[in-house]
C-alpha cells in the first residue's frame, strides 16, 4: 500500500557554499542529531511547483502493445541552484505522497529530469488483432500476402481534456525477398520512422473515446516462414 503522506512545505534555500568538487550547507536553525553510532537524514529545503506550472510539465504515455496501463510521466527541470544528485527520490502529487524512485544520475541545475509518477487507471488503453487474413498472388499462387490490422481504444474516464503519446510497431524487413507495407496510419496521422516505431500524439476530450488503427502487410514467396510478427 502506498503511504499516505502530506508533502513538505516549501522552505527556503540553506545557505549554499560550493566548493571545486562539492556543495556544502548550512542551516538556518539548528539541528540535534542522536550519538547512537547510525546514519540520519538532515532535511534541507523543498519546492513547490504551482499549479500552471504543473499542468504543463506533466504528460501521459502508453505502449499498449507491452502494457494495458497508462503512464504519467513529468519532464520536470531541477528547480535548485544546485545539482540533484543519485540516489532516492520521494515523490507528490497534488500534495500527496505517490511513490519513491531511484536516480541513476546527477542533475545540474534547470536540468530536465524524467520522474515518473505512476499509471492513471481513469484512462482505459486496449490493443486488438481485428484481421488477419492471408492473399495469394502471382501464377499458380508464387507470392503469399498476410493483412494485419490492430485497433487500439482509449477512454478517457477524466473530467479534463488529455494529451497522450501513444507508441506501437510494425515490422521492418531486411530480407529483399520480403516486402512490408505500411497501410495505416498515415505520416499525417501519426509519427512514422525508419525503424517502424509509430508514434501517434493525440487529445481526447472527457468521457470520450478514440480509436487508432495500425494495419500493414507482408508479402513474400511462397513456402518462406515467417515469424516474430505478432
Amino acid at each position: 500500500a502506498k503511504e499516505d503522506r502530506e508533502a513538505p512545505e516549501e522552505e527556503e534555500l540553506p545557505e549554499l557554499k560550493e566548493g571545486l568538487t562539492s556543495f556544502s550547507f548550512t542551516l538556518k536553525d539548528p539541528v540535534t542529531i542522536p550519538s547512537d553510532n547510525q546514519s540520519h537524514r538532515v532535511f534541507l529545503t523543498s519546492k513547490i511547483v504551482d499549479k500552471a506550472q504543473k499542468e504543463g510539465l506533466l504528460n501521459y504515455h502508453a505502449i499498449p502493445k507491452l502494457s494495458q496501463y497508462v503512464y504519467l510521466n513529468s519532464v520536470f527541470p531541477n528547480p535548485f541552484d544546485f545539482p540533484i544528485f543519485m540516489g532516492k527520490l520521494n515523490v507528490y502529487l497534488d500534495g500527496r505522497f505517490v511513490s519513491s524512485e531511484q536516480l541513476n544520475k546527477t542533475y545540474t541545475p534547470n536540468e530536465d529530469m524524467l520522474i515518473p509518477l505512476g499509471i492513471d487507471e481513469s484512462i482505459k488503453i486496449e490493443r486488438k488483432r481485428v484481421k488477419k487474413f492471408t492473399e495469394y498472388t502471382g501464377i499458380v499462387s508464387k507470392t503469399e500476402k498476410i493483412v494485419y490490422e490492430y485497433e487500439i481504444t482509449i477512454k478517457n474516464g477524466k473530467t479534463r481534456d488529455i494529451a497522450l503519446v501513444v507508441k506501437d510497431n510494425y515490422p521492418v524487413s531486411l530480407n529483399e525477398q520480403i516486402k512490408v507495407q505500411l497501410e495505416a496510419p498515415s505520416e499525417k496521422e501519426a509519427e512514422i520512422s525508419k525503424d517502424g516505431i509509430i508514434t501517434w500524439k493525440i487529445k481526447i476530450e472527457p468521457k470520450a473515446t478514440k480509436k487508432l488503427t495500425l494495419k500493414f502487410n507482408i508479402e513474400y514467396p511462397k513456402g518462406l516462414r515467417i515469424s516474430g510478427v505478432e
